[in-house]
């Protein structure tokens, strides 16, 4: 059970990051 929370975990902090890497492109290119 444990290791599933913590890989569902690892999985839920790789999507932020992502969507915080398209965020940025995203910003860089209205701004450009």
């Amino acid at each position: 059970m444990s290791n599933n929370n913590v890989l569902l975990i690892g999985h839920e902090i790789a999507d932020v990051s992502d969507r915080n890497k398209l965020n940025t492109a995203a910003s860089k290119a209205a701004g450009a």
